[in-house]
């Protein structure tokens, strides 16, 4: 956080355990699933969630969402809305405690992933708090690394799907060889117009 005048304190999140947490990780797994999965189902020949921004057509699981049902659209972002705020105020911060994709990525990647790397809250503070040395310019380069190879990997894994399955992503040879083309790599696939080569 920023001070009037001070420079910025950064936080250091202690790992807590109890039945709240077990609850927070069993709905963060079951929301990761819909997350990673749902890209993988078909339904009438489309991803089950694809929002196609070029094409500007919402793909739900068999229904499609046009510009011209932007009225429905919006009632049911008002619902949604008008749940959010009723839920909260029955039973508090369920939204931004369990369900909202920040804390779900926070909680279940981006804090084990800094606690494996950085060590425990005494020792990563400690080290934030000495002078820079090799070993901890080495520390965080291998965080922010991991973390920006992850998010690359998610999201090419995500655009590569709506052109073909993964054990097809897989076995496909790179144009010229024979050597599988990896999921990320821009020479194993080329889309236009929102539609994949060779469809």
């Amino acid at each position: 956080m920023l001070g009037f005048a001070a420079s910025r304190k950064w936080v250091y999140a202690m790992p807590v355990e109890g039945s709240l947490r077990h609850l927070r990780r069993g709905t963060s797994l079951i929301l990761l699933l819909i997350l990673f999965v749902t890209p993988w189902i078909t339904v009438g020949g489309h991803p089950a969630l694809l929002l196609d921004l070029p094409s500007r057509r919402l793909f739900a699981f068999g229904a499609i969402f046009t510009a011209s049902d932007t009225v429905l659209l919006l009632l049911m972002l008002l619902f949604l809305a008008f749940c959010l705020f009723f839920f909260t105020a029955l039973f508090g911060r369920l939204w931004c405690g369990y369900a909202c994709p920040q804390t779900v990525f926070l909680e279940e990647f981006i804090r084990p992933l800094e606690r494996w790397i950085e060590g425990s809250r005494g020792v990563w503070i400690h080290r934030d708090e000495a002078t820079w040395t090799l070993g901890k310019a080495a520390r965080k380069a291998a965080k922010w690394t991991v973390f920006g190879a992850a998010a690359g990997i998610s999201a090419s894994l995500r655009l590569r799907l709506r052109c073909a399955p993964i054990p097809t992503i897989l076995r496909t040879p790179l144009p010229g060889t024979s050597t599988p083309a990896l999921p990320w790599s821009r020479q194993a696939y080329d889309e236009r117009d929102g539609h994949c080569k060779g469809r």
